[in-house]
C-alpha cells in the first residue's frame, strides 16, 4: 500500500536502490524537520506548478488529525506543525 501512495505522489523506487529515490517526473515532495516528536516540525514542499493544496495529518488509525494547508499555493513552500489538532488540543 505504500508503495501506491508513494507512486501517487510522484515517487518510484530505484530497484538497484533500497533506498528509493525521487524521480524527475516527481509531481509532489515534502520533506519534514526535524522529526515529528519535536514540539513542532516545519514541513517543506514543492510542486511541479502552483495549485490547490491540501496537506493533512493523520494518526496511525487513519484518523484526520490537522489540516495544514488546504488552499492555494505557490509552487514551494513551508507550513510549521505544532503538534495540535484541529481543535487545538495537543496530540
Amino acid at each position: 500500500m505504500l508503495r501506491e501512495v508513494l507512486f501517487e505522489l510522484g515517487f518510484t523506487p530505484d530497484e538497484s536502490n533500497a533506498t528509493g529515490t525521487e524521480t524527475p517526473n516527481a509531481k509532489f515532495a515534502a520533506s519534514a524537520y526535524p522529526n515529528p516528536f519535536n514540539p513542532q516540525t516545519k514541513i517543506e514542499f514543492t510542486m511541479p506548478k502552483a495549485g490547490h493544496l491540501s496537506l493533512k495529518v493523520y494518526n496511525v488509525r487513519g484518523e484526520l488529525v490537522k489540516t495544514l494547508i488546504d488552499e492555494v499555493r505557490e509552487t514551494s513552500g513551508h507550513v510549521m506543525c505544532d503538534g495540535t489538532n484541529d481543535s487545538g488540543a495537543r496530540v
